[in-house]
């Protein structure tokens, strides 16, 4: 009987090295690896009165969802990965006064694991009404290649009595049927550099984060 030998095929030496590498970047790249970040957030009201008037604003926004999101009270946690952080920004709130046009109405600072979004916590954002103003929402720090954060945040806003006509004529609703207050939403997410302050803005309202890695 003859012997039927199966032919071998060699990998080229540069294909092999090739896959271990491209194995290795996607197995064990740290850019993909969930890191310990500080965070700072600032939600401030903008006080111009033309950006009522700007756009159409919807008049049926709902509430953001805070499901399986974590509020700042339980910071410390240690199973959530949340914990304390120092307040970097006081400067920047101190020169956002009354005087130039906005009310700061959130600021805190915490620190966290970021790792994929389906596994870092959505961290609660609110505030009781000051002089018209209601804010809740959620803030979300993740990564992927890059640190990304989210932003889900609604504000609602007492309608000025000096713009209520023109409000009216400009959403198309009679002046006696428009509520004490509008709700704004302001929803993104966007890439950000750890060490830089990012706007993310919106004509009523505005969100400044920035992000530290933890040492």
């Amino acid at each position: 009987m003859n012997n039927i030998t199966t032919p071998t095929f060699a990998m080229p030496r540069w294909v092999f090295v090739g896959l271990i590498s491209l194995l290795t970047l996607t197995v064990f790249n740290p850019a993909h690896a969930a890191e310990n970040y500080n965070i700072e957030v600032i939600v401030f009201e903008n006080y111009t009165q033309k950006a009522w008037t700007e756009e159409v604003w919807p008049a049926d926004v709902e509430q953001p969802s805070t499901q399986n999101s974590v509020s700042l009270s339980q910071i410390g946690s240690a199973p959530l990965g949340i914990g304390q952080a120092p307040k970097n920004l006081t400067q920047v709130v101190s020169k956002m006064s009354g005087s130039q046009g906005y009310k700061i109405l959130f600021h805190q600072a915490w620190s966290q694991t970021a790792g994929n979004s389906s596994k870092s916590p959505s961290v609660i954002i609110n505030a009781p009404a000051q002089t018209g103003s209601q804010l809740n929402g959620t803030v979300k720090l993740y990564k992927t290649r890059f640190a990304h954060v989210a932003v889900d945040l609604t504000l609602d806003k007492i309608i000025p009595t000096r713009i209520r006509d023109d409000f009216a004529r400009h959403q198309k609703i009679s002046a006696n049927l428009l509520p004490t207050h509008w709700r704004f939403n302001l929803k993104d997410a966007r890439k950000i550099k750890p060490g830089e302050l990012h706007y993310i803005d919106h004509p009523q309202f505005g969100v400044l984060v920035q992000i530290t890695p933890k040492s």
